[in-house]
């Protein structure tokens, strides 16, 4: 299989002599928690372990030794990596020198698409007297005793709105009550017309970039899919069982959609990179105030809670990302 551009392969031998000690230090460490029948604990003869425990004693250099000198390898090689190496093949050979074999994960290569040329068909989002007078029909049918509630009765047989009837639903008179369902209906409508500018935007970069993305980047991203879909599942009472029988269909296309998130990410970040894009220090001052007002926290505790969690440089690039993706709404909704 052809290796994807966002991986990079490192082969390095450790030296007989390093892989030795090695090899006796971590002898020496098994040793110590090594038991076996007509000894105690920490005292069998380091040869015994080292024939017995051989297994356990190569799993520990790996560990303790191995990780490190690839560590080492890496650094001295300059590659930048963005996940943690994969250990593909660890050889120990019979003078103890040790054949090492690890994949890496890189910033991908990403060719992007010609994004200032980006076009979005905006939808319309006034809302018409016809929908406003549709929702007020609904209010006035539920005017209607329960009974009849459910039957198909025409307009104009239907209760009229008074002042009176309308401070059921917490309206003073007829006029609040509709100029609240204009407010509902403009705001529910800006929020379509929103979701499918978005829509629009992210196929057109998903359909027209081109790059691997790494596969732990993938893994993670659908566990987390699975895991909030399976929190939703168990909130509205499935149990386990149906839980997995919702979810296992459904494993192709969310990890599908796991990688096209993972995409858009690299996608984002490298059009930011290319436009020197970057929420300043004013905008995310602005942003926390908001953030913080609305959760009743002052901004220092907000900021506070966030870097306790290490979720403060998440929080600034997801601005970054918010200031990417307002830059593409403008290029390609023309006014």
């Amino acid at each position: 299989m052809k290796a994807k551009s966002c991986e990079r392969f490192v082969e390095f031998v450790i030296p007989a002599e390093k892989g030795r000690e090695a090899f006796e230090s971590a002898a020496r460490k098994v040793q110590k928690t090594a038991e076996m029948k007509g000894f105690r604990k920490g005292k069998i003869p380091l040869d015994i372990v080292k024939k017995r425990f051989r297994d356990k004693i190569l799993e520990t250099v790996i560990r303790t030794y191995v990780v490190d000198a690839l560590s080492d390898e890496i650094k001295n090689q300059g590659i930048e990596t963005i996940d943690l190496p994969y250990l593909e093949d660890v050889d120990f050979q019979d003078d103890f020198s040790i054949k090492v074999k690890a994949k890496l994960y890189v910033w991908p290569s990403i060719k992007l698409p010609n994004y200032k040329k980006l076009k979005i068909k905006k939808k319309d989002d006034t809302v018409s007297e016809s929908e406003v007078k549709e929702t007020i029909k609904r209010y006035r049918k539920a005017l209607l005793p329960v009974e009849k509630q459910g039957e198909d009765i025409d307009e104009k047989d239907l209760p009229e709105l008074t002042d009176e009837a309308v401070k059921k639903w917490g309206f003073e008179s007829v006029e609040q009550l509709v100029e609240d369902v204009k407010r509902r209906l403009e705001e529910n409508k800006k929020t379509e017309v929103k979701k499918d500018i978005d829509r629009q935007i992210r196929e057109f970069l998903l359909k027209n970039s081109r790059l691997d993305v790494p596969d732990p980047w993938i893994e993670r991203q659908l566990e987390s899919k699975i895991k909030n879909m399976a929190e939703t599942l168990a909130s509205i009472g499935m149990n386990n069982e149906q839980i997995i029988n919702v979810l296992e269909p459904r494993k192709d296309d969310l990890r599908a959609s796991a990688e096209d998130d993972v995409k858009l990410f690299f996608i984002i970040e490298e059009i930011a990179r290319k436009e020197g894009i970057e929420a300043s220090d004013e905008e995310i001052d602005v942003q926390v105030e908001e953030v913080a007002s609305r959760y009743g926290m002052s901004k220092d505790d907000l900021v506070n809670y966030y870097k306790t969690r290490g979720k403060w440089d998440d929080f600034c690039l997801q601005m970054d990302h918010d200031k990417v993706w307002n830059y593409l709404v403008n290029i390609g909704v023309k006014k």
